[in-house]
This record gives structure tokens, sequence and C-alpha cells, in this order.
């Protein structure tokens, strides 16, 4: 068994709790930067390492485990001190894999996809003026605002920056996307929740500066010369380690992150 590896970047915890799997497992571990195939992918760190690790499991069809070193870890199952377990649960083929939706979307001829979210946002670099975002769905006009920007969420992505922009939590199970405002200038604009076999289209205009649009937190590109964006669900599907029991997680994760200072 070949094991992937990421870290999350200069962290001396992540790479110490790297180097004690290292010593107690009986896998071949090698950096996913190297390009060689393999048959799992850990990651050590916190939401945005295992982010990183989703064009590698893309890549190579293969599942992610997620390790938390960082201050939330939503997408985590394991802690650091679970590393015997985590071990002994991949010797025994034990780890239970959800399969998680993504979005996919198609820019200058190059296809992207996100885990968490796809946003679309004003170009802070060049001025703070905001847009004016069309909303459709299905090619119909579901609302439009002038807003900071917009967000598309997977379930998986709904309490990520979503959440903060007011949107709701979807369950995993749930077959739907989300679409939320970012600081909206119209009390009519609301979050809605949608089929995520639904074909969505943002068109955007009125800004001197065009936006930019980010997938899972990845700067893609500044929206120059053109003036919408079709976001759709994508045929491909990754698989994340997964703890069954969803909600007690999910309310602990959440009085987690109200305590942070």
């Amino acid at each position: 068994m070949k094991i992937g590896f990421l870290c999350k970047e200069n962290d001396k915890k992540s790479q110490e709790y790297l180097n004690e799997l290292k010593l107690k497992c009986k896998f071949e571990c090698v950096n996913l930067n190297d390009g060689e195939r393999v048959d799992y992918i850990i990651c050590f760190g916190g939401d945005g390492t295992t982010l990183k690790g989703v064009q590698y499991a893309i890549k190579y069809n293969v599942p992610i485990i997620s390790i938390n070193t960082g201050s939330l870890g939503f997408l985590s199952t394991y802690l650091p001190c679970e590393i015997d377990k985590i071990i002994d649960d991949l010797q025994s083929n034990t780890i239970q894999f959800a399969y998680k939706s993504l979005l996919e979307f198609t820019l200058n001829g190059v296809t992207h996809y996100a885990l968490n979210d796809v946003i679309i946002e004003r170009n802070h670099t060049n001025c703070s003026e905001t847009n004016l975002y069309e909303l459709k769905i299905q090619d119909k006009v579901v609302q439009s605002a002038v807003a900071d920007g917009i967000i598309i969420s997977t379930p998986t992505g709904s309490t990520a920056y979503s959440l903060s922009a007011g949107g709701a939590i979807l369950h995993p199970s749930v077959n739907a996307f989300i679409a939320t405002f970012i600081c909206s200038h119209s009390m009519n604009s609301r979050p809605i929740v949608f089929n995520d076999e639904h074909l969505t289209q943002i068109t955007f205009s009125k800004a001197s500066a065009p936006p930019v649009v980010f997938a899972d937190g990845r700067f893609i590109s500044t929206l120059d010369g053109i003036n919408s964006l079709k976001i759709k669900k994508s045929k491909l599907s990754i698989q994340i380690a997964c703890n069954q029991d969803y909600y007690s997680v999910l309310n602990a994760k959440l009085k987690n992150w109200s305590n942070r200072g």
C-alpha cells in the first residue's frame, strides 16, 4: 500500500505527526508532489490542507483521510492522538468513506473543480466597487442584487464561507447546492437551496473592475472580458473518510468555532 501525504505548510506539529506515522506504519509514504500514484491520501492540517488534497484525489481517483492539526477541521475524521487507530483502520480496511459532490466550471478552456464552493466576488486589488449579480437556475432568473459577491456551495461547503455569509447547513446526504450572496445591498436577496442537478449561471455587471473567481479558496482568474459563469455538478466525485455521527460532530465543531478568539 502506498500513501500520499500533505502537511500544513510551515507547521511543525503536522510534520511531527507525519513522522510518527511514517515510523509506525508499514506502508510506503510518498510526497504527493513527486507525481507517484498512491492508494490513499492523508492530510495533516486543517480544512485548507484537505482542500489542497482534493485536486490530487481527483487526479489519482483515491480517497482522502484527514487528520485535524488545525483549529477547526470540519473535513477531518481523526485527531493527531489517533495515529495508531488510523494505521489499524487502514490495515483492516475498516475506514468509512463517503462520496462527496464536486462543483465544476470551465474558464478559458480549463475545467476547475471545487469540493466546498465557487466564489465570485469584487476585485479588492483594483477597487472596492460592488457588482450587480444575477443568479439564474435552469435559465430562470432567481434573484439579482448589488453585492460584494456570490457563493455557490456544496453540502460539504455549507459549513464554510456560505455559513459565515448566512447560508443554511446541509446534511451531506442532501442532493442540493446553496447560492448565497455576500453582503447584499438588497433585503430581498436570501440564500437559496436548489437541486444539485440544475445548472447555475451567474451574470455580473456595473463595476469598473471585473470580479474574481475562487474555487475552494484558490484564486482562479479575474473575470475580465466575460460577464457570466456557468457552474454545475460535476460527473466526478471524491471519497473522504467520514464520521458516522454527523450531528454530534457538527455540534462540537460549531461550539469550537464559536469559542475561537
